[in-house]
């Protein structure tokens, strides 16, 4: 194989990973095997069947590619909605409601059937729909102008960075919070435009270094800027995931070898995003952190329980509100559409979906998850879900026939504009997928509008 890695050895690591989950997993349920004679077995079955079909869809899409946003999709279902709510059923305790019945659980395991099945469809289309036939991707012509504007930009927001901060507090999640302005979504907006400046500033510095052999200094530079204004533990888990992850995909080698990016991924979940919890709420000097891991080693199963995996849970609350009180009819995606327009001209603009449906159900904390399918179906019931997951479906596929199509025809050289893009894509849908849609898609847009910016013709020569 053209990776240098046999067959037999990537199917080793799937299995190695595969043996890790159940282990973790089976770890869990005996939690409460005195109370197994009552679970009912035709729910369970019902996880097991999806969660079979999901496992199916994972390895064989791992077969196909060293990753892929179709690859973080399966993945995503077999963490959140297999995984993670069979070990909560089993234990009788979802996040943040408790028990659930069998009935809505039986249901919201039909919908996300439904879900996939439609994904599938979705994916059918995008591949017989002139996938195949899509042009070459124009390799970009990265000018000095552009690197040394882009440091400029790097620089100054890193120093912004720490005078509003300050140089000790700037290094976790807990300290390094300052208000923009009074406007929420205007303050994370900038936020996060200036995380993706420091992001792209970073990565065409490296592609300027490893198409030409020089600007060595720009891409150190640059490289210290991103790590000081944004540091994996003063960052929400979904923004260290983009930056590094994606640093990760287009810098190494290693990725590109089928299995490694799915191992690294899952254990990333499993491990070291939940540990990077606690950078939430404590400043880096007053945290154990040999204490902190070992504890997170020694509780793992518990992990699980807690609301870091609420997305199946928060998606039987939209159906049960739905049921009661209908789907809103696409009012909650026109917040996410116009995100950018501020509260104080939209007074009546949608909260995201999961803060609306906490704030339905009398709740003081409303900072919860709305994964994807619930999303589609608030807005439109069971045929938003069906929407949802078709347009999904057919636009990852799309995207990763395009960007691998281009890998594959094209010299190790050779960069194009949406090869640099693809990766944050790629690491922002599991993001997008846990929800909600409204501020996943709003820091979305702040990373491809800084990326659109570069790669027009300001700078870059196509």
């Amino acid at each position: 194989m053209s990776s240098g890695i046999s067959f037999s050895k990537i199917i080793s690591i799937l299995l190695s990973v595969v043996v890790l989950i159940i282990i973790i997993f089976m770890f869990s349920i005996t939690t409460n095997f005195n109370k197994i004679n009552i679970i009912d077995l035709s729910v369970l079955a019902t996880f097991i069947f999806n969660g079979l079909i999901w496992l199916f869809l994972l390895i064989k899409e791992t077969n196909k590619r060293p990753f892929s946003l179709m690859m973080i999709n399966w993945a995503f279902c077999i963490l959140f909605f297999f995984m993670a709510p069979v070990v909560q059923y089993t234990n009788f305790l979802f996040p943040w409601v408790g028990n659930r019945s069998d009935d809505i659980i039986l249901y919201a395991n039909i919908c996300l059937f439904v879900w996939t099945i439609f994904i599938i469809i979705g994916s059918f289309f995008a591949k017989r729909s002139k996938t195949n036939n899509l042009k070459n991707a124009k390799t970009i012509y990265l000018s000095f102008s552009l690197i040394l504007i882009l440091t400029i930009f790097n620089i100054l927001i890193m120093f912004w960075n720490v005078y509003n901060v300050g140089f000790a507090n700037i290094f976790s999640r807990a300290t390094r919070s300052f208000i923009i302005l009074e406007e929420r979504s205007i303050t994370i907006l900038i936020s996060h435009l200036s995380q993706a400046i420091a992001y792209f500033a970073f990565i065409y510095a490296l592609l300027y270094v490893k198409k030409n052999r020089k600007g060595f200094l720009f891409m150190f530079i640059n490289g210290i800027a991103l790590l000081i204004s944004c540091f994996p533990t003063a960052l929400s888990r979904h923004a260290a995931a983009v930056i590094y992850f994606g640093i990760l995909l287009i810098s190494t080698k290693l990725f590109r070898i089928k299995g490694v990016f799915l191992t690294v991924l899952l254990f990333s979940f499993i491990i070291v995003f939940p540990f990077m919890e606690v950078f939430r709420n404590l400043s880096i000097q007053d945290i154990d952190i040999l204490g902190y891991l070992s504890n997170v080693f020694s509780n793992i199963s518990s992990i699980w329980l807690g609301g870091g995996y609420d997305a199946y849970s928060n998606f039987t609350l939209v159906i049960e509100y739905v049921k009661q009180y209908g789907p809103t009819w696409g009012y909650q995606l026109l917040g996410v559409l116009f995100f950018f327009i501020p509260r104080a001209i939209w007074p009546l603009k949608p909260i995201g979906t999961g803060a609306f449906i906490a704030s339905s159900l009398g709740w003081r904390f409303t900072n919860i998850s709305a994964p994807l399918p619930a999303e589609g179906f608030i807005n439109f019931g069971i045929f938003g879900l069906i929407l949802f997951a078709f347009i999904l479906g057919y636009a990852i596929t799309r995207a990763d026939e395009y960007y691998w199509k281009n890998m594959i025809n094209g010299s190790k050289e050779n960069i194009t504009n949406f090869s640099v893009i693809y990766p944050v894509c790629v690491m922002f849908l599991f993001f997008i997928y846990r929800g909600d849609l409204l501020s996943s898609y709003a820091y979305l847009m702040a990373y491809i509008f800084v990326w659109f910016v570069i790669s027009r013709r300001f700078f870059i020569h196509i």
